[in-house]
């Protein structure tokens, strides 16, 4: 049986009429049958699978299975031929018809959509969640807050193209593990600083392999809550360490490994991780020698302006630190001898590249990247985070210390 839908005066929109939403008075009839010659153009609409039905006899069309809820019509004469008219609004409908139309309507909706984001936008234009379900395999955007979808991908915002794919994984991970929520959230708030295209390769990263990031990061947290200061950002850019700032456990360098003057001094940890470090070193043929380590905040006040009595203060900012803008002066900073850029091209820092994270430490200021650091490339220059915290920085965030301290700041 061909139905048709003839509108009233003042109707509601068909879908709310369907899903039994509007008032009776505002939704039209529904027709069934041939369509009445006499019936006003302006007040019927004939599907077009309807006309190529027309000459098919009644009696050997089908109806539709909805039809089966709705009762039986009164057969009534109209000109122009038999026809049957069924007088059923939508709140005249069985309440199983309704709601399987109302269904059916939201899933054709959903499903039209399917350009749109499910899971909610991504943070800042970096494709970077923040909070929320995350989508299921939908194309969450950048620009604005919104949760990590399974397939972030760059969208309109300011870094557009900066999303990356999380092989439609992110949602179903920040729903089966509560800790990577908080850990997207704490890299959208370093994205600021990290950039848009380091937070979306960190965080493509993380959603790529959640178990092992999310419990490395557990223990470098737990680091950090017996020791802070170990991963304390110290740049040009975070507020300065005080002047009366000086670690409680510093021992002296000269008994534990080779130095090129006396007086250096790390602390504890660091210089335990530096002994070892030193030995296995030798192990292999290749000698570490202290050149530089822990300096106090009146110590680099003399150094900088040295710095800038013999190069200029411009030229001294890209290659020493303000006093309180040290990492020297947390004591866990060494640079190793010769303090020149020929470090870089000896043995010793050969080897630092392939083993100094497993003893923890860190290349402060990488060729490459004095943009991101605010320093020129300093071979010799390493800070100990210790080797969960190597580990995080190699794997996560690209090797880059200045990330991985952002991060962490921002957790």
């Amino acid at each position: 049986m061909n139905a048709y839908y003839l509108g009233a005066a003042k109707s509601a929109p068909l879908s709310s009429c369907v899903a039994g939403f509007a008032p009776a008075e505002l939704c039209g009839t529904f027709e069934t049958g041939a369509t009445p010659a006499d019936a006003p153009a302006s007040t019927r609409t004939t599907p077009p699978a309807a006309a190529a039905r027309a000459s098919t006899p009644a009696t050997a069309r089908t109806a539709p299975p909805a039809a089966a809820h709705v009762a039986t019509p009164a057969t009534t004469a109209a000109p122009g031929g038999e026809w049957t008219r069924i007088r059923q609004t939508s709140h005249a409908m069985g309440a199983g018809f309704r709601a399987a139309a109302a269904f059916a309507m939201i899933a054709a909706l959903a499903m039209g959509s399917c350009t749109r984001q499910v899971g909610g936008a991504g943070g800042q234009g970096a494709g970077v969640a923040a909070t929320g379900g995350g989508g299921t395999g939908a194309s969450p955007a950048a620009g604005g807050q919104g949760a990590p979808g399974a397939s972030p991908t760059a969208g309109t915002g300011p870094n557009a193209g900066a999303g990356p794919a999380a092989s439609g994984r992110g949602a179903a991970d920040s729903q089966a593990d509560p800790r990577l929520g908080p850990a997207l959230v704490a890299l959208q708030r370093a994205s600021a600083d990290m950039g848009a295209t380091a937070a979306a390769q960190a965080r493509a990263r993380m959603v790529a392999s959640p178990k092992d990031f999310l419990d490395t990061l557990d223990t470098v947290l737990a680091e950090r809550a017996l020791d802070p200061d170990r991963f304390a950002r110290v740049d040009k850019i975070a507020p300065p360490l005080p002047s009366t700032f000086v670690p409680n456990d510093l021992v002296k360098l000269d008994s534990i490994v080779p130095v090129a003057r006396k007086g250096l001094s790390l602390r504890s940890a660091a210089a335990g991780a530096l002994a070892a470090m030193a030995r296995a070193a030798k192990a292999d043929g290749v000698r570490l020698v202290a050149g530089s380590s822990y300096r106090s905040w009146a110590y680099q006040k003399a150094v900088f302006a040295r710095e800038v009595k013999s190069y200029g203060e411009e030229q001294a900012k890209r290659e020493s630190a303000e006093p309180g803008r040290s990492q020297h002066q947390l004591g866990t900073a060494i640079d190793f001898s010769p303090i020149d850029d020929v470090f870089g091209k000896s043995p010793a820092y050969a080897w630092l590249v392939a083993h100094a994270r497993d003893f923890g430490f860190s290349q402060s200021y990488p060729e490459g990247l004095e943009a991101v650091t605010g320093y020129r490339p300093e071979s010799w220059h390493w800070r100990w985070i210790g080797p969960a915290a190597t580990r995080l920085e190699r794997d996560y965030f690209g090797g880059t210390q200045q990330y991985l301290i952002e991060f962490l700041g921002s957790y």
